[in-house]
């Protein structure tokens, strides 16, 4: 007995385990058959292809998504990255300027220290480190607080694709 294919609608051998056409399980088709009449599937194919068209605009969107959150993050970890180095070396060489400073403004034994000079250059220079720590905290921050919600989004979004696909 021939009956058509549900996927491709050509005629197949109900004795056939698969259409040879386009590959649709053909055992399926036979246990629809009644009466030597096929019953026919194309609503249930119709609404289960939409469901596969729906499914894929998600996994699409999803995917740009992810996209977005990654150069988001990306650009996050790389300014923080940035930033704290910038901090850090700041530190480094004002500390090394701050020592050098008050080495300078040592007088020789004998001498009587200007104490006003000696505490503006100290105060001045703690005051650039600070800036500095400042500096190098809020790359820290921007890391912290541009990176991980985008991570967050990122590992949401790549579990629901997954999902979708059915695994």
């Amino acid at each position: 007995m021939l009956i058509k294919c549900p996927e491709c609608g050509k005629e197949v051998s109900t004795k056939a385990g698969s259409c040879p056409h386009c590959g649709c399980p053909i055992k399926d088709v036979q246990d629809k058959v009644v009466e030597g009449e096929v019953v026919d599937k194309a609503p249930e194919k119709a609404v289960r292809a939409e469901e596969r068209t729906n499914d894929q605009k998600l996994i699409e969107q999803y995917e740009k998504e992810v996209a977005i959150y990654s150069k988001r993050r990306k650009a996050m970890i790389t300014g923080g990255i940035i930033m704290s180095v910038v901090g850090l070396a700041g530190i480094i060489v004002f500390t090394i300027l701050l020592v050098v400073g008050i080495l300078n403004e040592i007088p020789d034994p004998g001498v009587e220290p200007n104490v006003g000079r000696l505490s503006g250059v100290i105060l001045l220079y703690y005051l650039f480190i600070i800036l500095t720590a400042f500096l190098l905290t809020g790359g820290i921050a921007v890391i912290i607080v541009g990176a991980v919600p985008n991570s967050i989004k990122i590992t949401k979004r790549q579990n629901k694709i997954r999902q979708l696909r059915g695994y």
